[in-house]
């Protein structure tokens, strides 16, 4: 049975979980620019009535002046002679010649007013009201630049850009993603929603917006320089792999993570669907071709294949429902949330459904993917399917977050130790030392009974022996570590024999 939990505690509700890594995930996605073209800032003069557009007006202005704020610096026009002008295009052009590089003036027939554009575009476009200038006759209200005339100023605009590029994001299920990163539908905010809606309570991750239109920089990059701000258990590239170039990108991110942070990390590459030129052969042929003589446990692909794959999956990683020791193919920890809103599988170019043998193909090939039962309602999840080796202890997903985890506490205790002599090669020091490391592994190996029920910890607890302290020199010690999980059944047979023998004997 499936057990609903409450998961309220105050610093998850503040800042997610705080005092452990362990399912707080680092998306990272491309965005598309958004906003249209970049604009000028524009002054737009209050309307002139008939009497006010007389160009005798105009005419008698040898020595006209006025003063704006341009882009942030004050310009003061001067020695504006009119006396030659005899249209009021001719007017704004004489004052457009004394803003120079900066702005032009412009008359408006059809609104009958004068307008101030700036030669730049961008937020960094400004403008003001104008003034009198400090001699000559004022333009300002003449040409009724001023805010008693009724003018009025329009900043520049940015034009288009992407929302929150190259930052770190904090989010949980509060989170507003439209406003975080755009109203457009996008891989990236669909995974997010995914992974919050299968994570369940408490949910926590933070988001990397990659900007679409700058190739430049990978999701490698992101991650990389993301470190500075978060630490976490794995990173989603939401952004779909079509070559095999990005598994061994990813396998040289986890490298360079651990070796200069001491982090371990767990990569999950979306993979991209099938297409619409592709039969479901075809399709397979394609994606397994990516994976093929590769071997890094740290790296999971996720087919795209009904459109929000990477986060249903990742988010049922997150559940805290269960342990970091469950599998995702736990059917009792329920169906997955959100994998087909349209109630129709995917299809390929000859309109043929997906089918479980081409999920199971797929499986066969290292990728993880989702899955349903006949006459069992609901979608699951198959294994947590990593690209380690075949045969190799790492081939399960919840196999290498129980180790990735005891590695991380391992670390903060040993550097505890760092110069302490009380951890030396005495017999004495040596038996405190391996219960001092077995810490983690028996904090982890907790276990609860309810209602006759037994809920395992999240391995084996230690047993004489797992912690090993070996002193290479006066001033080096190796520690030595084994952990061990439960069996976990992924597939059970069940044989039913009939029994035909009479019940009681002869009458």
């Amino acid at each position: 049975m499936t057990w609903p939990t409450v998961d309220v505690n105050q610093l998850n509700q503040l800042q997610g979980e705080t005092n452990e890594i362990e399912r707080v995930m680092l998306f990272v996605g491309s965005l598309k620019a958004t906003g249209g073209a970049a604009t000028a800032a524009v002054l737009s003069g209050g309307v002139l009535a008939t009497g006010d557009k007389t160009i005798t007006k105009f005419t008698a202005v040898t020595d006209g002046a006025f003063k704006l704020t341009i882009n942030g610096t004050v310009k003061n026009v001067s020695a504006v002679d009119l006396s030659a002008v005899t249209t009021l295009a001719e007017v704004a052009t004489a004052v457009s010649a004394k803003l120079s590089a900066l702005a032009t003036v412009t008359w408006s027939d059809s609104d009958s007013r004068f307008v101030v554009t700036t030669l730049n575009t961008g937020a960094a476009a400004t403008l003001t009201v104008a003034t009198a200038g400090a001699s000559g006759t004022d333009l300002s209200t003449l040409l009724k630049l001023t805010t008693a005339a009724g003018a009025s100023v329009t900043p520049g605009h940015a034009g288009a850009s992407v929302p929150n590029a190259g930052k770190v994001l904090p989010v949980n299920s509060q989170t507003d993603f439209d406003k975080l990163l755009g109203d457009a539908d996008s891989a990236l905010k669909n995974d997010l929603q995914a992974a919050m809606r299968n994570a369940g309570q408490n949910w926590f991750a933070y988001v990397w917006v990659l900007d679409d239109s700058d190739p430049s920089v990978s999701f490698a990059d992101a991650v990389r320089a993301a470190q500075a701000v978060c630490s976490v258990e794995g990173v989603v590239v939401c952004d779909d792999i079509a070559a095999k170039d990005a598994i061994a990108l990813a396998g040289t991110l986890i490298a360079d993570v651990l070796a200069i942070y001491q982090r371990w990390i767990h990569v999950y590459l979306s993979v991209q669907g099938v297409q619409k030129t592709e039969s479901w052969a075809d399709y397979l042929a394609r994606v397994t071709a990516y994976q093929q003589g590769i071997a890094d446990g740290g790296v999971t692909l996720i087919p795209r294949l009904f459109g929000a794959e990477p986060g249903v999956y990742v988010g049922r990683l997150c559940n805290r429902a269960v342990t970091i020791a469950d599998s995702p193919a736990r059917v009792k920890t329920g169906p997955v949330v959100g994998l087909n809103s349209t109630g129709n599988k995917p299809v390929d170019k000859d309109g043929n459904e997906m089918r479980l043998d081409t999920l199971q193909a797929l499986s066969k090939a290292r990728f993880s993917v989702p899955m349903w039962y006949p006459d069992y309602d609901g979608y699951y999840w198959s294994d947590g399917i990593t690209l380690d080796a075949e045969g190799g202890d790492y081939q399960a997903i919840e196999n290498k977050r129980v180790v990735d985890k005891v590695c991380r506490r391992v670390r903060l205790l040993a550097i505890a130790k760092i110069a302490d002599r009380s951890l030396n090669s005495t017999p004495t020091s040596i038996a405190s030392h391996q219960q001092y490391f077995a810490g983690p592994m028996r904090e982890m190996s907790r276990t609860m009974r309810i209602q006759g029920v037994t809920f395992p910890g999240e391995v084996v607890p230690p047993q004489d022996g797992d912690v090993q302290i070996l002193w290479r020199s006066k001033t080096q010690v190796e520690i030595y570590i084994i952990v061990r999980t439960y069996e976990c059944p992924k597939g059970i047979k069940a044989s039913v024999m009939l029994d035909l023998s009479l019940q009681g004997g002869n009458a």
